[in-house]
């Protein structure tokens, strides 16, 4: 370094031989360190994705009680459906009402903006006669149906405002019917209707970076599996499980708010005949 310097410098006024070290000296060390800095960022990336790759071959799923249980649940299959959600927010997959009552409060005030009943309570008619439905978007894919995403956080929230104890227990499995019951309907098996929900799940978090992006696939493959495997929600649970019928009981009267909202797909004329006081 100090030769090759020594014969750039020989001809040139002493002022602009000393500028012209500075900057390449400078731009060496800045290369070198920038350099660095990838190297030590790129083995950060790789071993998140160890990392993650590692908690996702470990997840079993977490009961209560036993998957028994949960087959046994008279409501097995709203249960199955919500288990996504159930598992991301630490709950048990075998019991209805959502447990650890002083973590509920913060998990639904972050994703929800619920902070009491009637918050609660607005929110589930939102999901139900709006929801992100009514602003249609898609991925490299095509469409997503993002029914599936509001219908599966209907179900959530019935289960966790029982757990709160702001729900009666008849209200929360009542709605939460409706909404198993329309997913049934609405796709053929497990397989479809994780697909879709996982296309939700991915849209909605918004994953801004291909690390990031990389990161959440691996989780979701991770959560899919063990939902699927042999003593998974979607394994235990037939598809064909009966979903009792729902009355809508949480659903008020409110014309004006049909008249906003489209529910022209054949699922939602029960809401429409609800909200227009049938």
């Amino acid at each position: 370094m100090d030769d090759f310097l020594s014969d750039l410098t020989r001809d040139l006024p002493g002022w602009l031989g000393i500028v012209l070290v500075v900057v390449v000296v400078g731009g060496g060390w800045f290369g070198i360190s920038r350099l660095g800095a990838w190297a030590a960022a790129s083995s950060e990336r790789r071993a998140a994705v160890a990392t993650a790759r590692a908690t996702a071959r470990s997840l079993r799923p977490r009961y209560a009680r036993s998957s028994a249980a949960l087959v046994a649940e008279p409501d097995a299959f709203a249960l199955a459906a919500s288990a996504w959600l159930a598992h991301a927010s630490g709950q048990p997959l075998d019991r209805f009402a959502y447990a650890h009552p002083q973590a509920l409060e913060p998990m639904l005030a972050r994703y929800y903006g619920v902070h009491d009943r009637d918050d609660l309570e607005t929110e589930l008619v939102r999901l139900l006669v709006e929801g992100h439905r009514a602003w249609p978007h898609g991925d490299a894919e095509g469409p997503i149906d993002f029914a599936v995403w509001d219908l599966v956080r209907v179900v959530e929230l019935c289960r966790a405002g029982l757990g709160l104890g702001v729900l009666t227990e008849a209200d929360a499995r009542d709605t939460a019917r409706f909404a198993a019951g329309t997913l049934q309907a609405r796709y053929g098996d497990w397989s479809s209707l994780g697909s879709q929900l996982e296309r939700a799940f991915r849209h909605t978090h918004d994953e801004v970076t291909r690390h990031a992006a990389r990161l959440a696939q691996i989780e979701c493959d991770g959560i899919r599996t063990m939902l699927q495997s042999p003593d998974g929600p979607w394994t235990v649970v037939p598809w064909t499980t009966p979903v009792a019928g729902s009355e809508l009981r949480m659903l008020p009267a409110d014309p004006a708010r049909v008249r906003r909202a489209a529910l022209t797909e054949p699922w939602e004329a029960p809401i429409r005949a609800k909200q227009l006081g049938g």
